[in-house]
């Protein structure tokens, strides 16, 4: 179920960043989207840690409570490095295979509160989140090291 949310969101999400472009500031509040003048970019490198297997892949500007979100990718070799590396970090939890994918254990996304560039913006926090589809066209895939790309999602959101 969170699989499908997740990737339903990702659609969602690539509909509003730009190939050519994943640096941009949000000064004007345009719809839903929340204004902040925080850079949208490789979050993870400007705000924490990250995983030298960690691909940077864009990153949008969100809606609701989420102010920007930064999506990576990382092999499946590597997901298991990147995941220890997450649920030590962040506290995200332990992957499991749900149905046709990958995702972190009851849903708990990995988090950081305190963020010392967000010290005008209190109410800031980041959530981390990793996932994975298994499906092919052969059927499911159940050997995570053989699925092509997992998906890290990074979000700043306000509480």
């Amino acid at each position: 179920m969170y699989l499908s949310i997740k990737l339903i969101l990702l659609a969602f999400l690539g509909s509003f960043w730009s190939i050519d472009s994943n640096d941009f500031s949000l000064e004007t509040k345009s719809g839903n989207q929340i204004t902040s003048p925080i850079e949208c970019g490789d979050l993870l490198s400007r705000y924490a840690k990250k995983p030298n297997q960690l691909s940077f892949l864009n990153c949008a500007a969100g809606e609701g409570q989420v102010v920007l979100a930064a999506q990576y990718s990382v092999s499946g070799k590597d997901s298991k490095a990147v995941e220890r590396f997450l649920i030590k970090n962040y506290g995200m939890g332990k992957l499991k295979f749900v149905c046709c994918g990958w995702e972190p254990k009851n849903g708990k996304n990995g988090q950081i509160n305190k963020v010392k560039a967000f010290k005008e913006y209190p109410n800031y926090s980041i959530m981390i989140s990793m996932f994975a589809s298994a499906e092919k066209e052969t059927g499911l895939e159940l050997d995570r090291n053989e699925i092509e790309a997992f998906t890290v999602l990074v979000e700043i959101i306000d509480c």
